[in-house]
């Protein structure tokens, strides 16, 4: 399942920093709930997770102090300073929410996963702005298309592409749909997020593509309003929060 939270309208936030963490986008305390949840709907056992594109942000680093459940995080960024910064505050950091979770940082480039990891390696895997970025600069398209082509690549048959991103669905549907092989049609339920109704769309990959089935959900955060998942519900043969 590949699943897109919209945060339009937050930016006037973008910048706040705490404790060495910077997060441009919005903080880990805007996502903590959902994110905690998402993880405890997950099988049981050791949850490998990857953070694309990780810089200083307080998103990985939150969830290795506050999840129960025995995380392997891998935080990857291209830039050596962020990398070492990050290093440190995991130095620094309280133990973790489950005393055999671990968090591995890694420099190295988020369009070539498959360099540094395995096909099929992560449960989950976290894009906080990275596709949003690429997509913003000189020749970015095709570097974001490969970004996630490689997220899906090293993601389990089962697993899950969380982005976070700012980006009018109108323009983000068919960027996935050519990014990753994919067909997008808007289901005919509503999904709940914090008591309110939300637009969504489902995603699916075909039968012929690595990993599937795989659906895709977009929810729409204004500032301020944090989703929740609740109630479940199949849309063809999907399990859609």
């Amino acid at each position: 399942m590949c699943l897109v939270l919209n945060f339009c309208g937050v930016r006037e936030r973008q910048g706040a920093s705490h404790h060495g963490h910077f997060d441009w986008f919005f903080s880990y305390d805007d996502v903590s709930e959902f994110l905690l949840s998402f993880l405890q709907s997950l099988p049981a056992g050791r949850t490998q997770i990857l953070d694309v594109g990780c810089g200083t942000s307080a998103l990985s680093l939150g969830l290795f102090r506050d999840s129960p459940r025995q995380l392997h995080i891998s935080c990857l960024d291209f830039s050596p300073p962020a990398i070492d910064s990050l290093r440190q505050l995991v130095r620094e950091s309280p133990p973790p929410g489950h005393p055999l979770s671990e968090l591995h940082c890694f420099l190295a480039d988020a369009t070539a996963l498959t360099s540094t990891f395995e096909e099929g390696s992560f449960h989950l895997v976290l894009d906080k702005g990275t596709c949003d970025t690429l997509l913003r600069c000189p020749q970015g398209p095709g570097r974001a298309k490969t970004l996630v082509s490689e997220c899906l690549r090293v993601l389990r048959p089962t697993g899950n592409l969380l982005q976070f991103s700012d980006e009018d669905p109108d323009a983000r549907v068919p960027f996935l749909e050519q990014a990753g092989r994919v067909k997008v049609t808007w289901p005919s339920h509503s999904c709940p997020k914090a008591g309110e109704p939300a637009e969504g769309w489902i995603q699916e990959l075909p039968s012929s593509y690595r990993p599937a089935p795989s659906s895709c959900m977009y929810m729409d955060l204004a500032a301020g309003k944090k989703p929740r998942m609740e109630n479940p519900f199949q849309f063809e043969g999907h399990v859609l929060f």
